[in-house]
């Protein structure tokens, strides 16, 4: 997307703005393979700070499609 200063973020459909859902839906997903024992407690204990580091390396980033 090119740098457009009139990008609302509800409107822009561009990764930066729905990277976070994703990552909370992988957190999610995670847990549930979890549960039905399609992956490992071992693997969920590295999987699951993983995706959150993650979360918290978006939001700290600036989004420079919609960034004036």
């Amino acid at each position: 997307m090119e740098n457009d200063k009139s990008c609302a973020k509800s409107n822009c459909c561009c990764l930066c703005h729905r990277g976070l859902g994703i990552l909370i839906i992988l957190i999610g997903v995670a847990f549930l393979l979890a549960d039905f024992d399609i992956i490992s407690q071992r693997v969920l204990s590295i999987a699951w700070p993983i995706i959150v580091i993650l979360i918290g390396l978006k939001k700290t980033i600036k989004c420079k499609c919609c960034a004036p």
